[in-house]
């Protein structure tokens, strides 16, 4: 996997090409990690070189996007009648954190929330969601 940031018509733009995602885990928890990476990203261009710079797109591209048995279910509850490849867009409208003028990284409502869902399902041995964590309290300093 990599990520290439970019600046376009003075805006961020970061691309993340990964070569597996599963769609409810990997996919919904990449999703909102890469947005901190991208907000992270901003924020330092933002203080040190580019005053004026806004925060752009994300561009998530997986060469293989799947789902295990045990969504069969679910994917079948889907109502998907298009045969095309989908594309769809999100868009980051609350900022996860901020940084201080003393250069701390300071989560928002919406931020906390996230890291507090992520680390209650570390809590119950989820050995997939162990990266997140770790990352979560380096970058938050949280216990």
């Amino acid at each position: 996997m990599y990520l290439n940031f970019f600046i376009r018509n003075n805006k961020l733009n970061m691309k993340l090409n990964i070569r597996s995602n599963d769609i409810f885990y990997g996919f919904s928890y990449d999703v909102p990690w890469f947005s901190f990476i991208l907000q992270y990203m901003y924020l330092w261009l933002k203080e040190t070189k580019y005053p004026d710079l806004e925060l752009g797109s994300y561009y998530h591209y997986a060469d293989n996007i799947h789902y295990y048995e045990r969504h069969f279910e679910l994917i079948d509850k889907i109502n998907c009648t298009s045969k095309e490849p989908q594309q769809h867009t999100f868009e980051l409208k609350k900022l996860p954190f901020l940084i201080d003028e003393n250069c701390n990284y300071l989560l928002t409502e919406e931020g906390n929330d996230f890291c507090k869902k992520v680390i209650d399902l570390g809590k119950n041995k989820i050995k997939e969601y162990e990266p997140y964590i770790y990352q979560l309290k380096k970058l938050f300093k949280i216990y």
